[in-house]
């Protein structure tokens, strides 16, 4: 039994075990289910997308998160190959990141951009014996952020570099952390060189105490500044700096963050600005223009120790320069250029002011424009040179500013500003001097032609006081000293004030520049003075009024003539109404004024009162064709019937005798008309009584028609002869015609022949004149001068013969050209101004830039002739050349015109003469005429080359005593024929 119950203990024992281990079993496998499903319900809950690959690339698993960003169910992935449902993403990077831990056994962190998705995800990769686990984030917005930061962070670190203001970080010790471009420059250092530095090794030891407070505003509130100090350049000049920064922190230690800007243009500026305003007050003070100048110059040449400056001042004659203020350069030089002619090489500001631009020169030992200046500079050590013309507001040329230095070089944008500013201030201070020195001359002259008008004049205070000139004393019977202290007031009669302050109210409110009215004035007696007042208001620049100015005309005269006129109306009315004849006085309007007692008796109109009424009204059946003499009459006619009808409107028929005639007003204007009328119906009537006599009277007729014919035959006879005579002259003025054209051709060959051999006079005698060939004693010169000037005047003469005949010939030849006519102005001038000056004639220009298409040297051939004529007619005073593009149209196609005019002060020209000036050889009469040589070829040349061959016109005007005017009207472009 023993035995059996071992065995039997032994196999309970074993299904015991088994059945034990069975429960553990399926303890186990419901612990593990468990778990899984704990595990599931963790992935399937979790941000991440999470999938599980074998080893042969197949889904094993896909949780909700990764199924939704697949956008597939788990169940169409499990059990599918990756790069079969992912084709695209075979040889991406996190394709070769699965295949790694795969091959490595190892964990594999990656941060991909998927593009298909245009996503990025964060994968991590856990490798196991049966394949690969992925965890997988979407990051787009995360990577978005720090690409973004890292954007921002280039961004920034550009506009530090690029930044034009100095930018710098530096710890409380002061040495430099990060500085930028433009600080380092502040102290002509690089960067890199910058940052081995600290901040207080470019800080002068002057400032210590000012940068102790900036720390302690720094500690104490978190920011300094602004303030302004100096830093230490590198070529240890002090540079100008404001400053101001923030305390920040980086990287847990507290730095300084510090902005500096270069302020040495700001001061520059302001100095210049300062310097400036100084002078513009010396300038409103009235200071001499010399003195002003010369401070504006010092406060330039106060900006550098290299500048120096000068202010030339264009001359009045258009030509020199004189000097004005300079106040560094040295003396000699500034001798040396006073009075120097400008031109286009005629050094930096000779050459400046002729081409009314700016002239550069590098450097004074190369450039040509100072070829004939550079053994006066070159002693003085000046290499560099820069000119600007100073202009007026109409852009004339007024002078010249020039900065020099003795360094070669071209001119910064700082020069720049310099130049623009002296040369505004200048030309506000010549402006000004020029303005109060011609004004000053006005002043004087209209002082004495207010003197010395032989009509009242007056200036009156808007508070009534008067200043008179000796014309209006006189007037009045008063001294000038006795009217100082009077006003307009108590000169003028109390009723009429307030009507005289009615008229001028409307110049102080500013409706009108002007009054006119007439008003009595008191005489010193006692009368009445009746005067006729033209007054204007003169304001201040700021637009008060500052005084009336008045032209007084005593018109007592005028008001006896007014008296007398209306005594003889009254007498004219008096006569017309009591006249015997029929006669009646009608206005434009043909109203009647006056009408004879006479005329109302034979019209019948009885007691009817027609003054005022329409003649038209009067006898509504006048017919048609008498309105139409009315009509004529009124514009100047006189008509006249000795026997006319007149259908009355009663139907009966009247005869009258008529004459009509315009009455003129006294200024010359028709006035109306008179009618003179007679009724001759009872004569017509009579005339029928002498019918009997009509045969008689046939007779008669018929014997004076045969007289007649015989006289119109012999009438004939003597038209057949005048036809004959006038067929012969056709051929006689034909043949004139012929001789006169062979004759200019023979002129012009002759002249031709004439001129070689004079040309040989002229240049020998100038030869022997300048005493190239030896010394002459005083006669010769003098005989040999009379020779030169022969010769001359009759090459002169050729030529001018030259140009008639071929003109008349029409073989003139026309060389059109390109040109401005500034250059040509200025080379008419050029050749006359000594001849003026010897004169003692003022010669002014006013020329203008203008493109021109013509003929040049025709164009300044008539110049020279107007203007050589100016001068020589004229004795004293002034010749003016002025040139101007004109608002009117010229030539067929209506182009743009120029007009040259040249205006004297010489002996002028009466108006008999005026029609006589442009014929051929006609010289008027004149006191010069025996001293000054000509042919009178000139103007009459001149016309013919302005009219023919440029295609304009000329004309003139003048008046003996005051002066003659030439104009010139030529296209800018000429029509090509």
């Amino acid at each position: 039994y023993k035995g059996w119950f071992f065995v039997i203990g032994t196999a309970g024992f074993l299904v015991w075990l088994i059945r034990r281990y069975a429960t553990e079993l399926r303890r186990s496998e419901v612990a593990v289910r468990h778990a899984g499903e704990q595990l599931d319900h963790v992935l399937e809950r979790i941000a991440d997308g999470v999938v599980a690959l074998n080893t042969d690339w197949v889904y094993t698993y896909v949780n909700s998160r990764a199924a939704e960003m697949f956008n597939r169910r788990p169940a169409d992935l499990i059990g599918r190959h990756i790069w079969t449902e992912f084709p695209e993403g075979v040889g991406q990077p996190f394709q070769k990141a699965y295949a790694l831990a795969m091959e490595t056994q190892e964990p594999v962190h990656l941060d991909d951009y998927y593009a298909p998705w245009g996503r990025w995800f964060e994968n991590r990769i856990y490798p196991g014996a049966k394949g690969i686990t992925i965890f997988f984030t979407d990051i787009t917005e995360r990577k978005r952020t720090e690409l973004d930061l890292q954007e921002s962070e280039r961004y920034n670190r550009m506009l530090f570099d690029s930044s034009p203001i100095g930018l710098a970080l530096c710890r409380m010790d002061g040495s430099l952390i990060d500085v930028n471009e433009a600080y380092a420059k502040i102290i002509g250092r690089t960067v890199a060189e910058t940052l081995k530095f600290s901040y207080w090794d470019m800080t002068p030891k002057k400032y210590a105490e000012q940068e102790q407070a900036q720390l302690r505003s720094l500690e104490t509130a978190g920011r300094y500044g602004p303030y302004e100090k100096e830093y230490i350049h590198r070529e240890g000049r002090l540079v100008p700096v404001r400053l101001h920064g923030l305390l920040i922190e980086r990287g847990g230690e507290p730095c300084i963050w510090s902005s500096v800007e270069d302020i040495t243009e700001r001061r520059r500026q302001d100095a210049l600005l300062l310097g400036q305003r100084d002078v513009l007050e010396m300038i409103s003070r009235d200071a001499s223009l010399g003195e002003s100048l010369t401070a504006l110059l010092r406060v330039v040449e106060a900006q550098s120790e290299e500048m120096l400056s000068s202010l030339l001042l264009l001359d009045e004659d258009g030509i020199h320069v004189r000097h004005l203020a300079a106040p560094r350069l040295p003396a000699d030089y500034t001798r040396a250029i006073d009075g120097s002619a400008i031109g286009p090489r005629a050094g930096s500001c000779g050459t400046a002011a002729y081409r009314g631009e700016m002239v550069i020169t590098e450097d004074i030992m190369t450039d040509p424009l100072w070829d004939e200046y550079r053994a006066i500079v070159e002693p003085h050590g000046l290499r560099a040179c820069w000119s600007t013309p100073i202009m007026d507001s109409h852009r004339r040329v007024l002078g010249t500013f020039a900065l020099y230095f003795r360094t070669p070089g071209r001119p910064t944008e700082f020069h720049q500003r310099i130049i623009d500013m002296v040369t505004h201030v200048a030309s506000v201070a010549i402006s000004k001097q020029r303005r109060d020195k011609a004004l000053t001359e006005s002043e004087a002259r209209y002082r004495g032609l207010f003197e010395s008008a032989n009509v009242g004049k007056s200036i009156t205070l808007p508070s009534g006081e008067i200043s008179v000139n000796k014309a209006f004393a006189e007037m009045l019977g008063y001294s000038q000293d006795e009217l100082k202290n009077k006003t307009w007031q108590e000169l003028t009669p109390p009723e009429e004030i307030e009507e005289i302050q009615n008229s001028i109210a409307p110049l102080l409110n500013g409706e009108k520049k002007s009054a006119r009215f007439e008003k009595r004035y008191m005489h010193k007696s006692g009368a009445e003075v009746w005067a006729d007042v033209s007054v204007a208001l003169q304001r201040t620049d700021d637009g008060a009024p500052s005084y009336f100015i008045a032209t007084i005309v005593d018109i007592a005269d005028r008001k006896k003539a007014e008296a007398a006129l209306r005594r003889n109306e009254h007498l004219l009315r008096l006569f017309v109404e009591h006249s015997p004849a029929a006669i009646a006085m009608l206005d434009r309007d043909m109203r009647y004024i006056v009408a004879s007692r006479r005329f109302l008796t034979d019209y019948e109109l009885g007691d009817r009162n027609i003054i005022g009424r329409s003649h038209y009204e009067v006898f509504p059946e006048i017919p048609e064709r008498w309105r139409d003499i009315h009509r004529r009459c009124l514009a100047g006619a006189v008509e006249r019937a000795e026997e006319d009808p007149f259908p009355r409107a009663d139907g009966r028929m009247d005869w009258i005798r008529w004459e009509i005639r315009p009455w003129y007003e006294t200024e010359g204007e028709i006035g109306g008309v008179i009618l003179f009328s007679e009724v001759i119906t009872e004569r017509k009537h009579a005339e029928k009584e002498l019918a009997r006599h009509r045969d008689h009277l046939e007779d008669l007729v018929q014997e004076r028609t045969a007289e007649l014919q015989d006289s119109q035959r012999a009438l004939t006879n003597m038209v057949t002869d005048l036809n004959k005579k006038t067929a012969e002259l056709e051929i006689a003025n034909d043949r004139l015609k012929e001789l006169d054209r062979l004759k200019s051709l023979f002129i012009a060959s002759m002249s031709h022949e004439l001129r070689t051999p004079l040309n040989s006079v002229v240049g020998f005698s100038s030869i022997l004149l300048n005493e190239w060939v030896g010394p002459l004693n005083d006669e010769q010169k003098e005989n040999l001068a009379s020779v030169l000037r022969s010769g001359k005047h009759l090459l002169a003469l050729i030529n001018d013969v030259i140009d008639v005949s071929k003109i008349e010939a029409g073989v003139i030849e026309i060389m059109t050209a390109e040109f401005d006519l500034y250059d040509l102005i200025e080379e008419a001038v050029k050749g006359l101004r000594g001849e003026a000056q010897n004169k003692g004639l003022a010669l002014f220009v006013e020329p203008v830039h203008q493109a021109m298409r013509t003929d040049r040297r025709r164009l300044l051939q008539c110049v020279l002739n107007l203007l050589s004529n100016a001068v020589k007619f004229t004795e004293k005073g002034e010749v003016r050349l002025s040139a101007r593009r004109t608002p009117e149209k010229c030539g067929k196609r209506g182009v743009d015109c120029v007009e040259i005019i040249v205006q004297d002060t010489g002996i002028g020209i009466t108006a008999e003469d005026l029609p006589k000036l442009f014929t051929s050889f006609t010289r008027l009469e004149s006191p010069l005429k025996g001293r000054v040589l000509g042919t009178g070829l000139g103007l009459y040349l001149t016309k013919k080359i302005t009219v023919e061959i440029l295609q304009g016109e000329v004309d003139a005007a003048g008046a003996p005593g005051l002066g003659s005017r030439f104009a010139l009207r030529i296209p800018v472009v000429r029509e090509e024929e």
